[in-house]
């Protein structure tokens, strides 16, 4: 009893009493002219008071705005000298925009946002910076009666599949506490900063609040017999003189412990109610996170925007809308990674440079979360077919964002990829079709078979192919999808192309796997009893041996023919979308070698002409029609006519379109 009063006395605050508007400096922001708009625009208002510019005009420089959004001191000491009580600071390079509010009496962050400003109008931007202040100076009339920090949780687990939740359990505490009025949510390296001003403060400042650190760890468990994830978490709340409290919460199912999280710590703050701090209710939670996260997607900061709806979706885990629209950001912002002007200077594409290894470790973590959300809705039915086609494709490659620099993290991709494919995407194919559902305008593939092949020959890490693809196909084909599906036009073209350049050129760079290893592939398909598998693997080694070992023969005519008289007894033969090419392909060898082997019929002799009986030319007078015709032309020269011209008119002359090749003598 005695520890939970100790926090609930930690953070009870008082009401807020202040009756005169506090006073606020702008500072920075000067070279493109933030400061007098932003200025102007919070001069309209009542909520503050500003400090006169030639006041401020000393510390505007951008080396002191660097130091004041570092430095807590500097700011305790610049808000002393000025009379301030919050500092409204703008830092501008290039694209970006970045306001911070601070208290200047504990340094603390109040409101910390970029926006980017490029090809977004001035008015527009000076109006959300002016909004962001003006939400600090509400949330903070009193000011700052207490400080908090969340740091990311501590994963205890041996691998990374659940790292993501260290941010996520963190920021659903963080979104909790920035409901509550004076309570200042900051960085933990700002907390500790402020911790330590407080005790070098002198006499008669030692009333300022003791910075409070609301920690968390957890570990997840996995059930082997039915697959459920359950997850352990500890909670505790602690300051500079030690542990304040510590709970618990054991085998709690995965997608319920945001919402225990969020009770767990409403529970025991429950005399905050009575201090004046609102309820802290799961729904009313979870509608914030939302509203935060489309605030920064508008300002194309979809890295945050994500990390709140990664956060909402812990409180309400059926939020199919957010989970879809979360994909949506991944893949976009994996898609392209980084614009150029982010580069660093002498920053490259390679393995060896920091930067970017940074960025595809990101990138790699998120393509993997996308996956993760997909998987839910896919295995839940809560997409119709086209929409998990749709959503999942633009999910899986989204990889290609780094793919064009073989970093090895790649290499694990490929082997999530796989497994993504053998467990989860093979599941579209039974998924409700947009046309039972009632859906409309939706852009996925009709053909979820073909789609799926088109994602399974898409390597995460480069143009080639290993036998670990030939053994993912022939998954696919004998043990994942339907027995009833159908051939597909994408693996029509994988065999013949195996068939040309690997039988034909021998390339071993493109196809990473032996001869031997890929009849054993179609050994595998023609064993099969499934009518699609089977016909494949006669397909197949029908193409090897005509392409790669350029075989013309009565017995590879009648393979043909056997093959299509299968496809036509299984069905195949059916017109139906996306299907109709494996049927074509087929009867187009059967066409080929058909003619190929047919008895040549003996060439004609021609008739030799029998000049004895056609008028004799005497020689006569030529003329040119044209200069051309000039070219060789000797005195004395004769025409002799080819043998499509018959006679000439006398007095006519010889040009192209008499004779198309004059011959002379």
């Amino acid at each position: 009893m005695r520890l939970c009063m100790a926090w609930v006395m930690v953070l009870a605050f008082p009401a807020a009493s202040t009756a005169a508007p506090p006073k606020a400096a702008v500072l920075g922001g000067e070279q493109a002219g933030w400061n007098d708009l932003l200025a102007a625009r919070l001069s309209q208002t009542k909520a503050v008071v500003l400090v006169e510019r030639q006041q401020v005009r000393a510390v505007s420089d951008e080396q002191a705005i660097q130091r004041l959004l570092e430095n807590i001191a500097a700011r305790c000491r610049i808000g002393g000298i000025e009379g301030a009580d919050l500092l409204v600071l703008l830092a501008s390079g290039g694209k970006d925009v970045r306001l911070v509010v601070c208290d200047s009496h504990l340094g603390a962050t109040l409101q910390d946002v970029s926006l980017r400003v490029e090809g977004a109008p001035r008015d527009q931007i000076v109006a959300t910076l002016a909004d962001q202040t003006l939400h600090a100076i509400r949330q903070f009339e009193g000011g700052v009666q207490r400080v908090v920090a969340v740091p990311d949780f501590v994963s205890r687990d041996l691998t990374f599949e659940h790292s993501f939740l260290q941010f996520d359990y963190a920021e659903v505490l963080r979104a909790a506490c920035r409901q509550i009025p004076g309570l200042a949510v900051v960085a933990v390296d700002e907390a500790r900063a402020i911790g330590a001003e407080r005790d070098l403060a002198a006499v008669g400042q030692g009333d300022r609040p003791v910075p409070l650190f609301i920690e968390g760890e957890y570990r997840t468990h996995r059930n082997l017999e039915d697959g459920s994830t359950t997850v352990e978490i500890i909670l505790r709340a602690r300051h500079a003189s030690g542990t304040l409290l510590e709970r618990k919460l054991e085998a709690v199912p995965l997608d319920e412990a945001g919402r225990r999280l969020l009770d767990l710590f409403a529970g025991e703050l429950a005399g905050l109610a009575m201090a004046g701090g609102p309820a802290l209710d799961a729904e009313d939670q979870y509608r914030l996170l939302v509203q935060r996260a489309e605030e920064f997607n508008s300002r194309g900061e979809f890295r945050r925007s994500a990390a709140l709806r990664e956060a909402a979706l812990l409180l309400k885990p059926d939020a199919d809308e957010q989970r879809i629209r979360l994909v949506r950001e991944y893949a976009r912002r994996n898609s392209r990674p980084i614009e150029l002007g982010e580069w660093p200077k002498g920053a490259r594409q390679a393995e060896d440079d920091p930067f970017w290894m940074a960025i595809v470790a990101e990138v790699v973590g998120d393509w993997k979360r996308s996956l993760q959300h997909c998987e839910y809705l896919i295995r839940n039915r809560r997409l119709c077919r086209e929409e998990a086609t749709d959503l999942t494709g633009d999910a899986l490659h989204s990889i290609t964002g780094i793919r064009f620099v073989y970093s090895q993290p790649l290499s694990e991709c490929e082997a999530v990829k796989k497994e993504f494919l053998r467990h989860v995407f093979a599941r579209i194919v039974s998924l409700d079709p947009a046309a039972t559902t009632g859906r409309s305008g939706l852009s996925g593939a009709t053909d979820p078979c073909s789609f799926i092949f088109n994602s399974a020959l898409m390597r995460c890490e480069g143009n080639y192919y290993t036998e670990d693809d030939l053994d993912l196909i022939a998954d696919l084909l004998l043990n994942r999808l339907p027995e009833s599906m159908w051939p597909c036009s994408t693996l029509n073209y994988f065999l013949r192309h195996v068939a040309v350049r690997m039988g034909r050129e021998r390339e071993t760079n493109y196809y990473r796997f032996t001869a031997g290893q890929y009849q054993a592939f179609l050994d595998r398909l023609v064993a099969s009893d499934r009518p699609v598998a089977r016909s494949y693997g006669r397909y197949g080694k029908l193409c090897y041996r005509r392409y790669g070992n350029e075989e013309l023969s009565p017995e590879l005519l009648q393979e043909a023919q056997a093959i299509v008289a299968e496809a036509q007894k299984a069905g195949f033969d059916v017109p139906r979308e996306g299907y109709r090419g494996y049927m074509e392909n087929l009867r187009s060898e059967v066409q080929w070698l058909a003619q190929a082997l047919a008895p040549k019929a003996p060439a004609k002799v021609p008739t030799p002409l029998d000049w004895s009986a056609s008028p004799r030319i005497t020689a006569c007078p030529l003329a040119a029609a044209s200069a051309s015709w000039r070219t060789g032309l000797a005195p004395g020269a004769c025409w002799r006519p080819d043998r499509s011209a018959t006679r000439i008119a006398a007095g006519s002359q010889l040009s192209n379109s008499t004779a198309s090749k004059p011959r002379w003598r």
